[in-house]
């Protein structure tokens, strides 16, 4: 670590080396063996050329900063590597959401679309219904609720026949559901996350 190294840095020049007046630093002792230690780390004493104590401590601080600094670059490594990691998963993410927004979107166009057809063939039925077969009905229900004597040519009977037909389709076309429930073996409706799965 930045400590240790500081340390080993501190204690090798305290062991080996000597200080400005040539005196071994092992020798010293107290403020005037830290003093020199210092000097000697920061390249001899201000007379001699070198830093002095100032440039010792400085350098002492760069032996202890640069493990430091070289963590804290790992670090934020490893932080960025992981963000773009995260960056990529959310990328798939969105990719599979827009590929099932643009499925839903093709399907719902789909089913707008047979919903128009039904919509126009239930439109279509419904005016045959109102112009050929709405007023024999009519006539004839009247004839029943009033209980009165039913004499009816066979073309009246046809259409009062053809009519109810004709509305009995309507009817099975307009109740029948656009969509039919999954279902598993035992009838009930296949539900997953909370919706009822339909068949395709």
């Amino acid at each position: 670590s930045g400590a240790a190294a500081g340390f080993a840095v501190y204690s090798g020049v305290m062991a080996f080396a000597a200080a400005s007046t040539g005196t071994p630093i092992a020798a010293l002792s107290g403020a005037a063996a830290y003093n020199a230690t210092m000097a000697a780390i920061g390249g001899g004493s201000l007379a001699a050329g070198g830093m002095g104590m100032a440039g010792g401590a400085m350098v002492l601080g760069t032996a202890v900063a640069a493990p430091l600094i070289a963590i804290a670059g790992w670090a934020y490594d490893r932080h960025a590597t992981k963000a773009l990691e995260n960056a990529h998963q959310c990328a798939c993410k969105v990719e599979r959401a827009v590929k099932k927004m643009n499925l839903a979107r093709e399907h719902f166009a789909k089913v707008n679309q047979y919903v128009d057809e039904i919509l126009a063939a239930l439109n279509r039925m419904h005016a045959v219904f109102i112009k050929h077969y709405f007023e024999p009905l009519k006539s004839m229900h009247s004839v029943i609720t009033e209980q009165q004597d039913i004499n009816v040519s066979d073309e009246i009977i046809m259409l009062i026949d053809h009519g109810y037909s004709l509305a009995a389709i309507m009817t099975d076309i307009i109740t029948t559901p656009l969509f039919k429930p999954r279902k598993q073996e035992n009838g009930e409706a296949v539900i997953k996350d909370n919706v009822i799965e339909m068949e395709t």
